[in-house]
């Protein structure tokens, strides 16, 4: 991995760790951040030794979202990487195939809301802050209104879209908003272990539920039954389910 300046880029055996890293910024995003996550996170879903990816923030804040001071650089900076336009969460969906966890350790506002409800399962310090800023600025929302609805339901979702409000860690935990609210100290080690656990599940498998879940989210029942044929059929070929019986019956650990 190259070195990066807008986020920290480390891995511990089979878990990457993406921090953002603009703490006197609140680690809000700006053209350099979105080019730098590019890059690691393709380098992540090729490298097969990676199973299994947390993000998170330095210092207090998770991300405050765009850097407002530099909007407009994707567009004037032509070295940039094509298709970076799109905010960081759509990139997040299109790129990484492996399980993402949110290690939301405190303010997330604006995109970084968005990127925050982007990851896969998010588990929160009991510090955060989940900000909705878009309708205080006249602006319409960038990707809450895809989330929402189906993370919490349509009726809360509406409610707090127009609100415009700011939901804390438990709030967010009674909306089924993050799976888990842990003491501030021990984010880092909850989702680290979280992480750990999940790098020992076959990684293709992992990698076609999370294909079928959100596939499924725009399909009806029928098609989705079909796309999950798919995908067994894939996952079959893969010879990751002959592992796992054989591991099964000779009462061992799967090599994956």
């Amino acid at each position: 991995m190259a070195d990066y300046e807008d986020i920290v880029w480390e891995t511990d055996g089979p878990v990457a760790i993406c921090r953002l890293n603009r703490p006197e910024k609140l680690n809000a995003m700006r053209s350099q951040t979105t080019q730098e996550m590019y890059d690691a996170w393709r380098g992540f879903n090729a490298d097969k030794s990676l199973k299994v990816m947390i993000i998170t923030g330095t210092g207090r804040g998770f991300t405050s979202g765009a850097d407002v001071t530099h909007m407009g650089e994707a567009q004037e900076d032509p070295g940039a990487t094509p298709g970076l336009a799109s905010p960081a969460p759509r990139m997040l969906k299109s790129i990484v195939e492996k399980p993402v966890i949110g290690a939301i350790n405190g303010a997330c506002a604006g995109m970084g809301y968005v990127l925050a409800l982007a990851c896969d399962i998010r588990i929160a310090s009991n510090q955060a802050l989940f900000h909705h800023v878009y309708l205080r600025r006249a602006l319409v929302t960038s990707g809450e209104t895809w989330y929402l609805p189906r993370l919490i339901g349509l009726g809360e979702a509406i409610y707090h879209i127009f609100a415009a409000d700011t939901i804390d860690a438990d709030e967010a935990l009674r909306l089924h908003l993050v799976s888990r609210v842990v003491p501030h100290d021990q984010l880092m080690d909850e989702a680290m272990k979280f992480a750990q656990e999940l790098a020992t599940r076959p990684p293709n498998a992992m990698k076609y539920a999370k294909k079928a879940i959100y596939k499924g989210l725009n399909l009806n029942l029928e098609d989705a039954m079909e796309y999950v044929g798919y995908t067994r059929a894939a996952n079959l070929n893969s010879g990751e389910a002959a592992e796992g019986f054989r591991a099964f019956r000779e009462k061992r650990a799967p090599n994956w």
